[in-house]
């Protein structure tokens, strides 16, 4: 009787055993789905809210790796098309000053000297086009099927314009962005007027260095 009552606790423990690995696969498998939900969903900024574990990026995608510094917290990635990486600041929290353009400038150097060290030490030739502006955005969550972060507005198709009007290896900027980095001490390169897609001449700058070029470091 005893041998008996030892077995069926035996079997019965391992039922539970299996059961309770397969609810913390379970467990797991949800919180993975919740995860990618809400960063599908929110800016980042916003889903660590909602997210128990607050483990920082260890990517060392050229973006993100800059993105994880102190200095361009304020920045926010907003999504990839093809090989465009589309990214904003100044969506969250106080903004205090320029600071927020300021990062953006940054972080455009910084991305710049990244891909010349890329180059140096694997005998590529990355080619980087970037384009800044600045102005008001409407920011929200779109889409049925695949929801996600977004903006737009006008400030944002200038943004793109500059970008796709731009020059590899440099940082094509409008008017109104070099007016108020140049405050900061940032150098800029009058590139003069160029016909902008739907929006037709625009004078537009190259930005050469920021006021402390040579401590910023890779």
């Amino acid at each position: 009787m005893q041998t008996r009552r030892s077995e069926l606790i035996s079997r019965y423990d391992f039922i539970w055993k299996l059961q309770a690995l397969d609810e913390q696969l379970e467990m797991k498998r949800r919180h993975g789905q919740n995860r990618c939900v809400l960063e599908n969903i929110l800016p980042s900024h916003v889903a660590r809210h909602f997210l128990e574990d607050k483990v920082s990026s260890k990517s060392k995608d050229l973006y993100h790796e800059l993105l994880d510094r102190d200095e361009f917290k304020c920045i926010e990635k907003i999504k990839t098309i093809s090989t465009t990486y589309m990214a904003a600041s100044g969506l969250a929290g106080k903004i205090e000053g320029n600071a927020h353009v300021v990062a953006v400038a940054n972080f455009a150097l910084q991305l710049l000297a990244k891909i010349k060290v890329i180059n140096e030490h694997s005998f590529n030739n990355f080619d980087l086009r970037i384009g800044i502006n600045t102005g008001p955005v409407v920011a929200g969550v779109i889409g049925l099927m695949k929801p996600h972060y977004d903006i737009w507005g006008n400030s944002v198709n200038v943004a793109s314009r500059m970008d796709s009007s731009g020059v590899p290896g440099r940082i094509q900027v409008t008017e109104e962005t070099k007016n108020i980095l140049e405050k900061e001490g940032f150098e800029f390169e009058c590139r003069g007027e160029i016909n902008v897609k739907g929006k037709g001449l625009m004078t537009t700058y190259f930005l050469k260095s920021a006021p402390d070029q040579a401590e910023l470091f890779i």
